[in-house]
């Protein structure tokens, strides 16, 4: 007797069994299970067929060495496909980034005004850091990572890169050099983060992948500099 069983990942099956008596159909799932047989292989054709369809038939399964059983599983679904389809990890980035834009906007917008000592230097570091390169930042890693990013790295991120930005403006602001210190390590600590998500399993475009790698690189080492700057300015 041939044999061919087709299940999909929830477990539900059909069987088709064809022997002397005729064919079998099986169908199962969870605990229910029901079969349909002997019939005919003339019934099956014609109940298969379309309208002016006389040209269809009922194929026998491929002989197989020592066992007549086919099995054939569905295929498994892509890693983030499940996640895409209710979830993005950039949305908390591109929110928090937005939120730093307006607030530099309207820091820049005082600043004459008031006369503030540091206000062009805080609204660029608004606009510029904790907002474009945040989004940036994000939506990349969102895009190139192979897998999901985990919620608690999410979190780790969005905390270390939000803080490291308020400790280096309070820092400035109110010439503790050693808060701005604290600040560039959340900010290091952040992008240290990134580069792990999107790892060996990243996919998309190579010059992508490289785009995003350097952009975290140069800045990595760019934060060293800033630190010395508000060293020196602290005298």
């Amino acid at each position: 007797m041939d044999t061919i069983e087709l299940s999909d990942p929830d477990g539900d099956a059909l069987t088709v069994m064809r022997g002397a008596e005729g064919i079998w159909i099986t169908c199962a799932g969870g605990e229910a299970e029901a079969t349909v047989g002997p019939l005919a292989a003339a019934t099956l054709r014609d109940a298969l067929a379309g309208p002016g369809d006389h040209e269809r038939r009922i194929r026998p399964p491929r002989p197989r060495p020592r066992c007549g059983r086919m099995v054939v599983m569905a295929p498994p679904l892509e890693p983030r496909t499940a996640a895409d389809a209710w979830r993005r990890d950039d949305l908390a980035f591109r929110a928090l980034a937005g939120l730093w834009i307006i607030t530099g906007g309207l820091v820049a917008a005082v600043t004459a005004p008031l006369g503030l000592e540091h206000g062009s230097w805080s609204a660029a570091f608004q606009v510029l850091v904790g907002g474009v390169l945040q989004a940036g930042l994000g939506i990349a890693q969102h895009a190139l990572a192979g897998r999901r990013t985990t919620c608690g790295t999410l979190l780790a991120e969005i905390l270390t890169w939000n803080l490291g930005c308020l400790a280096v403006i309070g820092g400035t602001l109110l010439t503790a050099p050693l808060l701005v210190d604290l600040g560039g390590l959340l900010l290091v600590a952040t992008m240290v983060l990134m580069i792990r998500a999107v790892g060996r399993g990243a996919r998309g475009p190579v010059w992508a992948l490289w785009t995003y790698r350097a952009v975290l690189l140069l800045t990595i080492a760019s934060i060293p500099i800033g630190l010395v700057l508000a060293h020196l300015r602290a005298g």
